[in-house]
C-alpha cells in the first residue's frame, strides 16, 4: 500500500509569526513523529508552503483584512522547528493561496493509496487541499488527522472536521494521539 503524508503549511508565521497561536505550536513533535514513520515506512511526504509577495495583497485572501504572511524568502516563510528539518527529503509545493492546483498534479502522478493531510491552518488550507487531494485520487482513501491539525479557532476546525467527514474524508487521529473522532453526522 502506497502512501503519501501531506504537512500543510507548517510555516513560522502560521505557528509563532504574524498569525501563530498556541495550538499550532503544540503540534510540532506529533509531526516529527509522524513524518519519521512515513519515512521509515518507504512512503512519500510533501510539504505545501504558502507563499505571498507583496502584490498578492490584491487577492481575494487578502480582501477580507488578513494580514500579509508568510512573503517568500522571509524568516516567516520558512517550516517552523524541528519540522524543517525534512524538508529536503520531502517534495516541497509553493502556493499563494488556500489550495494547490500543484498538489493535485503531484498526487496524480503516483498510484496512492492514501493520502493523509496535517497541518495548519485546518478550516483554511487543510480544508481546500484535501478537498483538491480527494478530487485528485478519487479512490484512494484521504485522511486528515485532527490531532496533527490547528486553527487559531476552535470552532471554525470542529466545523471543518464536520465538513471533511460529510465528504467521506476520513477524521481520525493514530492511537496514540487519542482524539475523539469528530460526529459527521
Amino acid at each position: 500500500m502506497k502512501k503519501v503524508l501531506i504537512v500543510v503549511d507548517y510555516q513560522r508565521d502560521f505557528v509563532a509569526g504574524v498569525m501563530g497561536n498556541p495550538a499550532a505550536q503544540a503540534l510540532e513533535s506529533r509531526l516529527c513523529r509522524k513524518i519519521e514513520r512515513y519515512f521509515a515506512a518507504g512512503d512519500d511526504v510533501v510539504f505545501t508552503m504558502d507563499t505571498h509577495t507583496p502584490e498578492d495583497r490584491r487577492t481575494r485572501e487578502f480582501q477580507g483584512g488578513q494580514r500579509l504572511h508568510c512573503l517568500a524568502e522571509t524568516p516567516g516563510w520558512q517550516v517552523y522547528g524541528k519540522v524543517a528539518q525534512y524538508v529536503p527529503k520531502a517534495t516541497v509545493i509553493c502556493k499563494n493561496t488556500y489550495g494547490s492546483i500543484a498538489l493535485a498534479d503531484v498526487l496524480r502522478e503516483k498510484e496512492y493509496d492514501v493520502v493523509e493531510l496535517v497541518g495548519v491552518t485546518t478550516h483554511a488550507c487543510v480544508l481546500s487541499n484535501a478537498i483538491i487531494a480527494a478530487a485528485a485520487k478519487p479512490f484512494a482513501e484521504i485522511v486528515v488527522d485532527p490531532a496533527c491539525t490547528a486553527s487559531a479557532d476552535e470552532g471554525q476546525k470542529q466545523a471543518a472536521l464536520w465538513t471533511l467527514a460529510g465528504l467521506h474524508i476520513q477524521v481520525r487521529s493514530d492511537d496514540e494521539f487519542q482524539v475523539p473522532a469528530t460526529d459527521a453526522g
